[in-house]
């Protein structure tokens, strides 16, 4: 029996030999050729999942973080490809936002408060690289929730990955 947790995936789609990586930016399997850079460990990284006040498994959220990472980088972005991380959760803290939203109770305004939690993790990354000055372990660390809409496909994933656990998860950040 294997113990590789890693995500079955599709051969590779091999570029043609006169294309560049410019032109094959949103191919699934980016070229082969780059510098392998790592491990990289990286540790006391934090991201807030808001609408759960805690992870109740800890090693699925593991898994679910470096699976969501690998997926952001080998089907989607060509800087760094052939991205392997591990993840562990440290620390978590629960926390109440009174940033949240107006209600109406019995008649009247009250504001209601969003709960979140703030996970502390480490992650030890290897990846190729075309241009490693680029795609440095920042670029790696960065990119997957760098945007608004990562943070959301983040958020959904979390939802389909254990409904049980992240069903109220509402953002990230």
């Amino acid at each position: 029996p294997t113990t590789d947790r890693r995500p079955h995936l599709e051969p590779p789609r091999y570029p043609s030999h006169n294309q560049q990586p410019s032109d094959i930016k949103h191919s699934h399997y980016p070229t082969r050729r780059g510098e392998i850079v790592g491990p990289i460990r990286s540790n006391g990284l934090r991201i807030v999942l808001f609408g759960i006040d805690e992870v109740r498994n800890e090693a699925e959220w593991n898994d679910g973080m470096a699976l969501y990472i690998h997926r952001h980088f080998n089907f989607e972005r060509n800087y760094a490809f052939d991205v392997d991380v591990d993840v562990v959760l440290t620390r978590q803290t629960t926390k109440l936002d009174s940033l949240g939203e107006f209600v109406m109770q019995y008649g009247h305004r009250r504001l209601r408060s969003r709960t979140s939690v703030e996970i502390t993790y480490d992650q030890v990354s290897t990846y190729k690289a075309i241009d490693p000055t680029f795609a440095n372990v920042a670029y790696v660390l960065r990119d997957p929730f760098a945007a608004t809409t990562s943070r959301c496909e983040y958020a959904s994933f979390l939802r389909r990955l254990s409904p049980g656990n992240y069903a109220n998860v509402s953002s990230v950040s």
